[in-house]
Order: structure tokens, then C-alpha cells, then sequence
């Protein structure tokens, strides 16, 4: 005997292990219902969930003007208590975590670096004296020149120290602190 075809259409009620559908308005498994029959069954359908609805909405809300005011007064009271008692702020310190921390370095790193890079296209490539001379304020960052065309910038924040050499991208530079990557 020869399994059957499992690619053949079926009848969702031929499926094994599932009882024969029955079609509405129809005593035969599997019989399509006239127009008139399925049209029959959407109005009924319809008149009993109107007539559920309109149940629903002659009862009237009970107790919902009552729910409703204590709903109010418990936002009230809610916001009184905000202004009277505020939730206490950490607002000292800093609560970055080492990548955050990581990654703004890099960041002003990668912008100091930049600056750099923009003073030498309109110095004929010549490095700064100083990261001043750049329009560089940030006294934190180190600036050491390597050599006549190689700079490193170097930065130290909490317990990240980072450095960057004007040989490798920004871009390569910004992107060596994501994990995963």
C-alpha cells in the first residue's frame, strides 16, 4: 500500500484524526452552504452580537463615576506628594560605567584629532606646535608628535586611558571600542 500523496489538497475535515466538517444549514460533512444560507447565518450573527452590545449598554456603568473619582483623587494625591516629597536625585558624581566612559573618550579623541587634521590641510600639512594652536582647549588631552607626518593623541578619564595615532583612521579609531566588532 502506497502512503498518500501529502501534496494533495484536502478538505480540512478529510485530515486524519479530525471529525468530518459540517457545513451550516447542511446535514452532509463537507457540503458548501448556499448564498442564501451563509447570508442567513452573518444576519444572525450580527443580530446577536447588537443585541449582547445593546445588553451591555442598558445596564450602565455602575459604579464608574465613583470609580472614576477615586481614580482622580489618587492622582492628585499622587502628584501632591511629588511636589511636598520629591524622589531624591544622585547629582553628584559620575555614574558612567567604564564603556561609557570609554566610549566618550574616544569621542573626544576622535574630535581633537580632527581639529588636528584640519589646522594641517591649511598649514600644508605641518603639524601644530600645540593642540592650542589647533583651536584644542581641552587641557586634558596629551598631544606628542611621533614624528614629522605621525601624531598621538593620548586621554585619561577615572580608570580608561586611551591613545590615538593620526596613522590609523577615525573612523578605525571610534569603531575599536565596540564590543563585538
Amino acid at each position: 500500500m502506497n502512503p498518500p500523496n501529502r501534496s494533495d489538497p484536502r478538505d480540512p475535515g478529510s485530515r486524519p484524526g479530525q471529525p468530518p466538517v459540517t457545513r451550516p444549514g447542511t446535514g452532509a460533512p463537507g457540503a458548501q452552504p448556499s448564498f442564501n444560507e451563509l447570508s442567513k447565518l452573518i444576519v444572525a450573527e450580527q443580530k446577536q452580537s447588537k443585541a449582547e452590545l445593546a445588553k451591555a449598554l442598558a445596564g450602565g456603568p455602575r459604579k464608574g463615576k465613583v470609580g472614576a473619582f477615586i481614580a482622580g483623587f489618587l492622582v492628585a494625591l499622587n502628584l501632591v506628594f511629588w511636589v511636598v516629597f520629591p524622589p531624591a536625585r544622585e547629582t553628584q558624581g559620575d555614574h558612567r560605567s567604564s564603556l561609557e566612559v570609554e566610549r566618550d573618550l574616544r569621542l573626544v579623541l576622535a574630535s581633537a584629532a580632527s581639529d588636528v587634521d584640519i589646522w594641517r590641510s591649511l598649514h600644508d600639512g605641518q603639524m601644530p606646535p600645540a593642540l592650542a594652536d589647533a583651536g584644542i582647549s581641552d587641557t586634558t588631552i596629551v598631544y606628542v608628535k611621533v614624528d614629522a607626518v605621525v601624531y598621538e593623541l593620548r586621554g585619561t578619564e577615572r580608570d580608561v586611558s586611551l591613545s590615538y595615532r593620526s596613522n590609523v583612521s577615525i573612523t578605525d579609531f571610534l569603531d575599536g571600542g565596540i564590543p563585538g566588532r
